[in-house]
């Protein structure tokens, strides 16, 4: 089986699209972290009464005329912005194998960006607790675009055995870590006692998963792309752990749960965003299992209808 013609834009579209959307990622981390999700009032058309502004024609005085409304307006542009790019990326990959998930990332952008919008006209904490819950899988299967528009991932060919345990491991490892993330906007947004014991119960659940499946990774060939994963992984989870050890102690020992400035924010904010780094690994790791599989299996079938045919 030959690999699939490798074409660099959607690639490049998709890499743009993440790119922009890590520092979406931030700024609406501290969008929750600073409460400022109605510093601006309305959606497209913002301060109604007060200047009837088009989003994107929004003075700059008035962007920057305290955190909160820096923060919310910012993130609001680079979320249309994450759109824009995610449109072309559906464009560059249309003719590509990576069109299907292109076009359900541009779908989960677009829903994303709506369950926002609604949050503001509505002022609706629980549309606020979605649209957290929501945030961080759009940005992987951002990552996921990437990954199926690289050239590792066109020219996947069969193996000797397909990666069954490591695929199986990757998916119960990405929902554990979503789980996870969702827990954590519950706690973000309710600040309940009994969202922060699951919380800190899960870690111990998130913690297992991705070293089982870096364990399960370390039994691939080096010839494979999933050899590399497990340092990944590995490299995530410490980093998030770090995160959360540090985000607890600014959070509930040393500025408090209403900070007033992005740096004194910054420790849960970073949380979020390694959140989504590690929940973008798994993913990757669980997508590229799978298209191992499918290409053992296909050429399994190519091999059984040959077999056949000589008989």
């Amino acid at each position: 089986m030959q690999p699939a013609a490798f074409t660099p834009w959607p690639l490049r579209m998709a890499l743009a699209t993440v790119l922009v959307a890590i520092p979406l990622v931030f700024f609406g981390g501290s969008v929750t972290t600073l409460n400022a999700g109605m510093a601006v009032d309305g959606w497209w058309i913002v301060e109604r009464g007060r200047g009837d502004w088009f989003m994107w024609t929004f003075p700059i005085d008035q962007w920057l005329r305290d955190t909160g409304t820096f923060v919310e307006h910012t993130h609001r542009l680079l979320g249309s912005l994450v759109g824009l790019l995610a449109i072309l990326t559906v464009v560059a990959a249309w003719k590509t194998r990576a069109r299907a998930i292109a076009v359900a990332a541009l779908l989960a952008v677009i829903g994303q960006g709506t369950i926002g919008g609604f949050r503001v006209l509505e002022n609706s904490p629980d549309l606020a607790f979605l649209h957290g819950s929501v945030g961080q899988g759009v940005f992987a299967l951002l990552v996921l675009v990437c990954v199926a528009t690289s050239r590792t991932y066109a020219r996947i060919q069969a193996t000797a055995s397909a990666p069954l345990r490591s695929r199986n491991l990757a998916l119960i490892t990405t929902l554990v870590i979503y789980t996870q993330v969702v827990v954590g906007a519950w706690l973000r947004h309710g600040e309940s006692m009994a969202a922060l014991l699951t919380h800190g119960v899960l870690v111990v659940a998130v913690i297992a998963a991705v070293l089982m499946l870096a364990k399960s990774l370390k039994n691939e060939p080096e010839t494979s792309p999933l050899h590399t994963l497990p340092r990944w992984l590995f490299t995530a989870l410490m980093v998030q752990i770090l995160l959360g050890v540090a985000a607890f102690f600014a959070v509930y020992m040393i500025v408090g749960r209403n900070p007033e400035t992005i740096h004194a924010g910054l420790m849960p904010t970073l949380h979020v965003m390694g959140g989504a780094a590690l929940l973008a690994c798994s993913a990757s790791t669980w997508l590229i299992a799978n298209r191992l599989c499918s290409a053992a299996s296909t050429a399994a079938r190519g091999s059984a209808v040959a077999a056949g045919g000589q008989a």
